[in-house]
């Protein structure tokens, strides 16, 4: 089964033969179950964490307008997500966060 496909037959997931898998999702299956045959089961790699990024709001590895956008929205607010720098207030100093890491992340 690769990313995307629909879960075999009784694989879980829902009704006969599963929802499609548009988003990320691990299923639990038996090491014995029909499907596996033939297939490389050897894990792979890490996963590649990214360093954090001050400013990037919404994970895009980019401190943009969209972020700015974020921040402008949530001014004068205790939005957790928008406050940069936790003092729960969103205002200049979450701005000027945002703006000290403007452009791509390393």
């Amino acid at each position: 089964m690769n990313q995307g496909e629909n879960p075999p037959s009784g694989g879980g997931g829902g009704g006969p033969g599963g929802a499609p898998n548009t988003i990320f999702r691990a299923e639990r299956y038996e090491p014995d179950f029909d499907g596996f045959a033939g297939k490389d089961l050897t894990p792979g790699p890490p996963i590649e964490n990214y360093p954090f990024c001050s400013g990037d709001l919404n994970y895009d590895r980019m401190v943009d307008g969209a972020d700015l956008a974020m921040i402008l929205t949530n001014w004068d607010t205790s939005n957790q997500i928008a406050d940069l720098n936790g003092d729960g207030l969103v205002d200049a100093a979450d701005l000027g966060i945002l703006f000290a890491g403007w452009g791509p992340c390393d």
